[in-house]
């Protein structure tokens, strides 16, 4: 009952972040204002961050390796008559000016390698800003692990931006994949790398059964360097 009090509390009340500790855990929830059934009150504050819900989670990984999440949804859709959504974690940006607005936003913030205050160093690992899983084996499904879908409206979209490329080994890396690159009614155009033979292959119809290769080219050590467009 006092853990639920903690989380209804910020809801009713005016805006103070509040920290609740526990033993290995912690919960850290800030409501920027009063809310109403049918609306939200603007807290008149300026300056700092201001959400809806937040959480923190801290995990101790020295003798056992474990997860720390600071706000975890999950969501399970039933039924197959109708087509419908499941989203475990939904974000909506409403941009009414000229900052800067995202639907969802990931960091993460990588320690130096010096020791903290408790002698801590952080020596190895990654550190990735959002991570997509796919998980299940259903054959009737399809899997998109990123999909971007301009609406009606939208205009100089750009798909993809990588930014500040002098910080980058790689800036997109997928080692010996199909590339689409074009597509003709059903038909896809591709290209990939194939290592044991060290060629770069472009292939039509790519993906199925039919797939016929249509020119390479040789990068093997020691082969030529030429000029292509001649």
């Amino acid at each position: 009952m006092r853990f639920l009090l903690l989380l209804l509390f910020p809801l009713f009340a005016q805006a103070q972040p509040t920290l609740a500790e526990r033993p290995g855990e912690y919960l850290y929830s800030i409501i920027d204002a009063q809310s109403k059934a049918l609306g939200i009150k603007v807290s008149p504050f300026r300056g700092y961050v201001k959400a809806g819900v937040a959480g923190v989670s801290v995990v101790d990984n020295t003798h056992a390796p474990g997860t720390a999440v600071g706000v975890f949804g999950i969501a399970e859709g039933k039924g197959g008559n109708h087509a419908g959504e499941v989203v475990g974690v939904y974000g909506m940006a409403q941009k009414n000016g000229i900052h800067w607005a995202t639907g969802l936003h990931g960091e993460c913030l990588l320690q130096d390698g010096e020791a903290d205050s408790k002698g801590v160093k952080d020596e190895g690992g990654l550190c990735i800003g959002a991570n997509i899983e796919l998980i299940g084996n259903n054959q009737h499904s399809d899997f998109i692990g990123l999909n971007i879908q301009p609406r009606s409206g939208a205009h100089d979209v750009v798909g993809l931006q990588l930014q500040n490329p002098e910080t980058y080994r790689y800036a997109i890396s997928a080692p010996n994949s199909f590339w689409k690159f074009g597509q003709a009614d059903d038909v896809s155009f591709c290209m990939r790398f194939v290592p044991d033979r060290q060629t770069l292959e472009f292939w039509r119809g790519c993906g199925k059964p039919d797939a016929t290769r249509h020119g390479w080219l040789n990068m093997n050590w020691g082969s030529p360097d030429v000029q292509l467009n001649r």
